[in-house]
C-alpha cells in the first residue's frame, strides 16, 4: 500500500510537472518569429500595451482572422490596449480604409466593420465606388447626403493619410500584421505558419513589454 502511495504521489508529480511547462509561454525569437521596427513606433497610449491590426476589408486572410482575432482581442488584460488600422498599400486598399474611417465618424463602425467583410467576401462586392459603398451605409440607415459629407471629409481623409504614415513607418508589406507596442511586427511565414501562432507570438511579446 506504501508502494502504491509513493508511485500515486510520482504520477501526480509528473503531471504537475508536464502542465506547468505547458504554461509556461513559449520562446520565440527576434528576426525568425517576429521582426523589430526599425525606429519604434510612438503609441497612443504610452501607459498601456498597444497592440495595432492592419488589415483591408478585401485581404481574404484578413477576413478569415476575423473570428479568431475577436475572441483573442475580448480576454486581453486591462493594461492592453487593441486597435485596427486598415492597410493602403494600394488604391483599392485606400478607398477600403475610407470606409473603416468614414463609418468610424458617423459611428457605425461596429455596424459597417462586418458587412464590408461580407460584402466583399460573401456576396462578391468589391466596394469600388462611391455609389456601392454609400448603399451599404444606406441599408444601415445613415442618410445618403450625411454619408456623402463624411466621405470626402477632412478627418476622414486625414485619418487615412495617418494610417498610410503608420502602416509605411512600421515597414509592413503584406497583409495582416500584428504590431506590438510600436516596436515588433508579426504576420505568418515559414516560422508562424498560422494566424493562431501570430496571436501566440503577440502574447509573448506583451509579457516580454509588461516585464521592461
Amino acid at each position: 500500500m506504501k508502494k502504491l502511495s509513493k508511485s500515486l504521489f510520482a504520477l501526480v508529480l509528473l503531471f504537475s510537472a508536464a502542465a506547468a511547462a505547458r504554461a509556461q509561454p513559449a520562446h520565440y525569437i527576434e528576426g525568425t518569429h517576429y521582426a523589430a521596427i526599425d525606429e519604434p513606433v510612438r503609441t497612443v497610449a504610452p501607459d498601456k500595451i498597444e497592440v495595432i491590426y492592419i488589415f483591408s476589408y478585401g485581404c481574404q486572410h484578413c477576413y478569415n482572422f476575423e473570428p479568431l482575432l475577436d475572441s483573442w482581442v475580448a480576454k486581453l488584460p486591462s493594461d492592453v490596449v487593441f486597435a485596427r488600422s486598415p492597410g493602403t498599400l494600394d488604391q483599392m486598399m485606400k478607398t477600403h480604409a475610407q470606409i473603416f474611417y468614414t463609418a468610424r465618424e458617423l459611428k457605425v463602425l461596429d455596424q459597417i466593420h462586418g458587412d464590408a467583410f461580407n460584402e466583399i467576401h460573401q456576396r462578391r462586392n468589391s466596394l469600388q465606388s462611391p455609389d456601392q459603398i454609400r448603399a451599404l451605409f444606406v441599408a444601415r440607415g445613415v442618410v445618403a447626403a450625411t454619408f456623402d459629407k463624411a466621405w470626402v471629409s477632412f478627418q476622414v481623409s486625414s485619418s487615412v493619410r495617418q494610417s498610410d504614415t503608420r502602416m509605411r513607418a512600421c515597414g509592413v508589406r503584406v497583409l495582416p500584421h500584428l504590431i506590438v507596442n510600436g516596436k515588433y511586427r508579426i504576420t505568418t511565414g515559414v516560422s508562424v505558419p498560422t494566424q493562431a501562432d501570430m496571436l501566440r507570438v503577440a502574447g509573448f511579446l506583451i509579457e516580454k513589454e509588461r516585464g521592461r
